[in-house]
Order: C-alpha cells, then sequence, then structure tokens
C-alpha cells in the first residue's frame, strides 16, 4: 500500500507542477528489498530549497520510511525529477510479491 500510495502521489505532483512529457516507473523484486523509481522528464526543481509538505514529497518520505524503507529525491531545475524508494520485503506480505 505504501508503495501504491506513493506512486500516486507522485503521479500528482507530475501532472500539477511539472509539466512532464514523460514518466517512467520501474518496479524490482529484489532479494531482499522492493524498490520503486519513478522518473519525468519535467521542468524539474532545487530540492533543497522546496522541500516542503506542499509538494508532497514529505508525506511519501514518511510512507516509505514508515514501511522500514528509504526515500530520496533527486531533481534539477529543467532536467526533471527522479524519486527512489526501497522497502525491505519484511514489511510485505510474502502472498503479495
Amino acid at each position: 500500500t505504501a508503495l501504491y500510495r506513493i506512486c500516486q502521489e507522485a503521479f500528482t505532483n507530475i501532472a500539477k507542477h511539472a509539466e512532464a512529457t514523460k514518466i517512467q516507473v520501474a518496479l524490482h523484486n529484489e532479494k531482499q528489498h522492493l524498490s520503486l523509481t519513478i522518473k519525468d522528464d519535467g521542468n524539474g526543481f532545487n530540492h533543497q530549497e522546496e522541500y516542503s509538505p506542499g509538494l508532497g514529497l514529505y508525506s511519501m518520505k514518511e510512507r516509505a520510511q514508515g514501511a522500514g524503507g528509504t526515500f530520496h529525491v533527486f531533481s534539477e531545475k529543467n532536467e526533471g525529477t527522479t524519486i527512489k524508494v526501497t522497502v525491505p520485503k519484511q514489511y510485505i506480505r510474502q502472498e503479495s510479491l
């Protein structure tokens, strides 16, 4: 559920703010964790200056950490944004994999 909600929030942010034409989503089932990457080709932002709850990034980070995972944002003005989330499998029901 955490990964789904993070995707949902990321798509909402992209639609509202990024002016992107392409979005790439990758979900990898690794040995010890699931790894989610969401990348857009939008206008990007300086995430150190604009990392605020209003962008939804704060809530995405909280969801990832609540599932025992990590959350990272990489963005540059006019260069798009990449979100990387990793969640340990121990927090995921095995029948859902």
